[in-house]
C-alpha cells in the first residue's frame, strides 16, 4: 500500500519495472549481480522519500575559526603530462573533531572544484599560499604522485564511492536510510559482493 499511495511505477498495473527486477533475481549466478538488482530496488525506493538525507555529523561551521576565508594552494600531480597542477582555493567552512572522525576544512578551487581537508593539508596548503609556491615541498611531491597514481588505478578498476545503510528502529520516518552515511556503509559493503569459488 505504501508504494502505491507514492505513485510508485513498481506496482503500476502491467509494472514491467517491477518483472525485469524479479527475472533479473532468477537469473542471478553471482553475488555481484544479486547486489546490482538489490541497489536497483533502493534507488528506486530512495526516488520515493519525502525529505533530504540526513548525516550523522554535525553541520558545517562557517564560524569561528582563523583559517575561515583564507587562500590556500594545493598541488595534483598530472601523470600523462609528467607535471604538476597548481591550483589556489579557499576555506569557506569546517567541521570541528568528533568522537574518531578528525577535523575537516571544505575548501573550494577557483575552478569550482571542492575538496575537504584535514587540519595538516590546510596548514601546508596555508603555506603554499602565502610563500607563493608553483611546486609543493620534495618531502610531499612523493606521497602526492603516490596518490595519483592510486586515483588512476581505482578509475581503472572501475572503483568508486559507494553509499549508506539501513536504520529501521521501528518508526515512520520521511528519508529511507538513517543517515546518508549509513547508506554509504551499505552500498560500499554490495559493491564488495563476491561469490565463493567452489
Amino acid at each position: 500500500p505504501g508504494l502505491r499511495a507514492a505513485g510508485s511505477r513498481w506496482v503500476a498495473p502491467k509494472a514491467r519495472i517491477r518483472v525485469r527486477w524479479l527475472q533479473s533475481l532468477d537469473e542471478a549466478e553471482r553475488a555481484s549481480e544479486l547486489a546490482a538488482s538489490l541497489v536497483e530496488l533502493e534507488q528506486h525506493l530512495r526516488e520515493l522519500q519525502s525529505a533530504a538525507d540526513v548525516s550523522e555529523r554535525k553541520p558545517w561551521r562557517s564560524d569561528a575559526h582563523e583559517w575561515l576565508g583564507r587562500s590556500v594552494r594545493r598541488f595534483f600531480w598530472l601523470k600523462s603530462e609528467q607535471r604538476w597542477l597548481c591550483t589556489d582555493a579557499s576555506v569557506g567552512s569546517w567541521l570541528p573533531a568528533e568522537g574518531s572522525d578528525v577535523a575537516l576544512w571544505h575548501v573550494t578551487h577557483d575552478d569550482g572544484d571542492e575538496e575537504d581537508l584535514e587540519e595538516h593539508e590546510v596548514a601546508i596548503a596555508l603555506e603554499h599560499y602565502s610563500e607563493g609556491r608553483t611546486e609543493p615541498l620534495p618531502s610531499e611531491a612523493g606521497a602526492l604522485k603516490a596518490a595519483a597514481e592510486d586515483e588512476d588505478d581505482d578509475d581503472e578498476a572501475g572503483g568508486g564511492e559507494a553509499r549508506e545503510e539501513s536504520g529501521g528502529d521501528g518508526k515512520d520516518s520521511p528519508t529511507l536510510w538513517r543517515s546518508a552515511e549509513a547508506r554509504g556503509r551499505w552500498l560500499s559493503a554490495l559493491a564488495g559482493a563476491r561469490t565463493p569459488e567452489v
